[in-house]
């Protein structure tokens, strides 16, 4: 537009069609002038806005607030083009002040920027799901980041923050089977980190008392068990949220390694506290997901009617939960000289296998069994020992949709 009115004004006056007076002429002069203020203004903020954004990544959040706070103003300057994970949308400034202020400790800060990104965006989850996070680990006020949260439930997909939020809060409304309904939808072949991190916060939780008759001693030892295992996964995971956002790639695999420590450290002391049968009913739960995937790989393998999908399916999971609960003893024997119970518990094992192989005999063609035969042995017993990883799932898809 200022090129445009300096144009008009410094063209030859003989040549137009239309004559400019003096207003028309001192219209486009204001035009020109407000526009390489606009312009010099809009420069001038980026470059401050650039500064603050290079002093976050270097940890200087004091003076990134300082910059950014000079750059923000409610009515001309409220967005900025340093995406982010907005995913092509400008990032409100209010809001990064307040989760700049929230780092800070300084949660009266924080929650003023954050309901004045609210009021200007009151319908963007990208504001709405970082309040509702304050809300509910800062504030503790679990009721009104569910309200935020449902205010946008069809706009949070599969994997969002929002999602994971919303099972927070339900497990601690202890809500379960709604949690168990979230959780189900988000797994898709595997759950990834977050998902396993909100399964821990699951068992860590009243929801073993409701799955399984625990006794008083049970429900004490459980509970002293995770007295301190809540809290620590909350943060886990905004952690990973974090990490994931700034790319942290050596960071999110330690995240991931002590996600796996402190399931197997949960697992073993559940061990001890639970019977025999209590465990078996907590792994069944635990995998249903994932065994239920496996047996629809087998399924699409072997071309399985209705009759024996209902014939091998349950025996198949049963035994599966068995196996991975005999591993699980084994493992945990590792440390103890105890030749006899690991004898006992490798021949449990092989029992199991020969009985799922002599099912497959009995309830399969000849055909289909030959075809379960010639799979890679590596992918069979995985299928039987419940360890197959997610990257040979797509391997052995990828194989069979291509033969």
């Amino acid at each position: 537009m200022a090129f445009c009115a300096l144009g008009l004004l410094s063209s030859d006056s003989e040549t137009r069609f239309y004559q400019l007076n003096s207003w028309g002429k001192g219209f486009f002069f204001f035009a020109a002038i407000s526009c390489f203020i606009w312009f010099l203004y809009y420069m001038q903020t980026s470059l401050i806005y650039a500064e603050a954004t290079k002093m976050i990544k270097d940890k200087e959040t004091s003076r990134a607030i300082s910059l950014i706070e000079r750059v923000y103003h409610p009515i001309f300057k409220t967005t900025h083009e340093f995406y982010e994970e907005f995913n092509g949308y400008n990032q409100p400034i209010a809001l990064k002040l307040a989760e700049l202020y929230e780092q800070q400790k300084d949660y009266y800060s924080a929650e003023k920027y954050y309901l004045e990104a609210l009021e200007l965006a009151p319908n963007d989850e990208n504001v709405i799901i970082p309040y509702a996070r304050f809300l509910l680990r800062i504030k503790k006020e679990h009721l009104n980041a569910k309200e935020h949260l449902l205010s946008i439930y069809s706009k949070i997909s599969r994997y969002s923050k929002g999602r994971v939020l919303l099972i927070e809060i339900l497990i601690e409304e202890e809500c379960f089977n709604e949690v168990r309904y979230h959780l189900d939808k988000m797994y898709s072949g595997h759950y990834n980190a977050k998902v396993k991190l909100l399964n821990e916060l699951l068992y860590s939780s009243d929801y073993l008392n409701e799955l399984i008759q625990l006794t008083d001693n049970q429900r004490r030892l459980l509970k002293e068990l995770s007295k301190n295992s809540n809290t620590e996964l909350t943060y886990f995971i905004h952690d990973l949220y974090r990490a994931e956002v700034e790319s942290k790639s050596q960071e999110i695999y330690e995240m991931r390694f002590k996600l796996k420590e402190s399931n197997k450290k949960r697992e073993d002391s559940l061990l001890e506290i639970l019977d025999n049968e209590q465990f078996l009913l907590y792994l069944k739960d635990a995998s249903k997901n994932i065994l239920e995937y496996k047996f629809r790989i087998l399924d699409f393998v072997l071309k399985l009617t209705d009759v024996q999908k209902r014939e091998i399916k349950d025996l198949f999971i049963n035994i599966n939960v068995k196996q991975n609960n005999l591993d699980k003893r084994l493992h945990l024997l590792e440390t103890q000289n105890n030749r006899e119970k690991k004898l006992f518990y490798e021949e449990e094992l092989n029992k199991l296998a020969l009985t799922l192989d002599r099912n497959f005999k009995q309830t399969l063609s000849a055909e289909q069994y030959s075809i379960l035969e010639k799979l890679h042995q590596n992918f069979y017993h995985s299928l039987l020992k419940n360890d197959l990883t997610d990257g040979q799932i797509m391997e052995y898809e990828h194989i069979f949709i291509t033969d």
